[in-house]
């Protein structure tokens, strides 16, 4: 009888509405999905321009050294170990800040500098007393209108200035301390407050194993030495949760111009070369980031150490 056949018709339309309904469902589902995504893709793409801007602005260069891109501020850089880390550092692409107290010698380096690089650098100089707490600003100051990233920070300046503690005198006792441990607190210091929001830096402390093993007549530049270790280490503790390494470099003898000038006994001891030392200083900077050589104690096999003092 025709009242009991099911009306086909009916069942299809619904079967029709459900199908457009689902097609809906999945159309909206898109829609919400591919508007999450854009959501989170603009939120994460203004994250990286906070913190990795910098880079972004950065030169392409064909050849790619170790530290290609990469930016560093160096102490003392004119002469001796900072002249070796210079041309280490510009050898493998980076953009550098170098500071001494000579304008002329930094002239000279920065020329030198420019001449041992693969490519086109970077090379800044600013010459002022680094224990001078206005040149200290004004050094980075400088390093902040010229880039705008610190990847490191060598604090390498240095003064060797000595003799019996009777006999010596307060001006030296104070430019030895001002110079190799007031310096690199201040360096440090403005160094942390870039590198904090970074959440990025390395710095490398150049000591000295008169950190641990005295000579006669040393005082204040044994006593800087040691005073450089602890700031390492407080550095390094203070600077984990920010990304930030510290290392500690301690050498024995080196022939810098000083002491291939001197006659002195101990300056007749053994020496390696500036070179050598750099290339120590250049693992440090290019160790990966969550890795730091907190002491490393460099010096020629034959010079006395175990067993000095």
């Amino acid at each position: 009888m025709v009242g009991d056949i099911p009306d086909e018709s009916a069942e299809i339309a619904g079967i029709c509405r459900l199908y457009r309904l689902k097609k809906r469902v999945t159309e909206l589902s898109r829609e919400c999905i591919q508007s999450t995504c854009n959501t989170l893709d603009s939120v994460l793409d203004n994250q990286s321009l906070i913190v990795s801007k910098p880079r972004l602005q950065r030169r392409d260069r064909t050849s790619m050294g170790k530290l290609s891109g990469k930016t560093a501020l160096i102490t003392g850089g004119s002469k001796g170990i900072g002249r070796g880390i210079v041309l280490a550092f510009v050898k493998e692409g980076c953009d550098l800040l170098i500071s001494s107290r000579n304008q002329e010698d930094l002239d000279r380096m920065a020329e030198e500098a420019r001449e041992a690089a693969e490519h086109d650098l970077k090379i800044v100089t600013h010459a002022g007393d680094i224990g001078c707490s206005d040149s200290v600003d004004a050094m980075f100051e400088k390093f902040k209108a010229n880039f705008d990233y610190m990847d490191l920070l060598v604090n390498n300046a240095g003064a060797f200035n000595g003799g019996p503690i009777d006999q010596l005198a307060l001006e030296d006792w104070d430019h030895v301390i001002n110079t190799n441990l007031r310096g690199p607190f201040m360096c440090t210091k403005l160094a942390m407050q870039i590198m904090k929001p970074q959440n990025n830096g390395r710095i490398i402390n150049v000591g000295s194993i008169s950190a641990t093993r005295v000579r006669p007549g040393s005082a204040p530049y044994s006593t800087s030495k040691f005073g450089i270790q602890g700031l390492t280490h407080v550095t390094a503790l203070e600077g984990r949760d920010y990304n930030i390494t510290c290392c500690g470099l301690h050498p024995g003898n080196i022939a810098t111009e000083r002491r291939q000038a001197s006659e002195a006994v101990e300056d007749q001891e053994p020496m390696m070369t500036v070179h050598e030392l750099a290339e120590v200083a250049l693992l440090m900077a290019t160790l990966p980031q969550h890795v730091e050589i907190l002491d490393a104690v460099v010096l020629p096999h034959q010079q006395l150490y175990v067993g000095r003092g």
